[in-house]
């Protein structure tokens, strides 16, 4: 599982990171070369923290398209075919959301 750090913004590098700590990256949990930890070096591009573009409420988009097309399956039948037609434009637009934060490894991607 991952974590998000309130108003914490991206580091620029390791050096003003404070996931480093003595030359060891406790995000990325490796030790760092002298070179990593300048205060001129760049971010790493094997960096583990994820940048978070301004957002608004997040939620598992996984799981939401999963439970309307359950739900479309199960009911299918009492409804009308312009409903079925809505819904799936519904299930299209959850599909093409933008990602703000990517699954974390092992999780289905439900609607991609």
């Amino acid at each position: 599982m991952g974590v998000y750090i309130k108003n914490m913004e991206m580091p620029k590098n390791c050096h003003s990171c404070p996931m480093c700590f003595m030359r060891f990256c406790q995000a990325g949990d490796r030790e760092l070369s002298e070179r990593e930890t300048r205060p001129n070096a760049k971010r790493q591009e094997d960096c583990p923290l994820v940048p978070v573009p301004p957002h608004g409420r997040l939620g598992d988009l996984d799981e939401l398209y999963a439970s309307l097309k359950k739900w479309l399956i199960q009911n299918r039948h009492s409804m009308t075919e312009a409903t079925r037609v809505w819904i799936r434009g519904v299930l299209e637009g959850i599909a093409a959301a933008p990602t703000i934060i990517p699954a974390e490894e092992g999780e289905a991607e439900e609607g991609e």
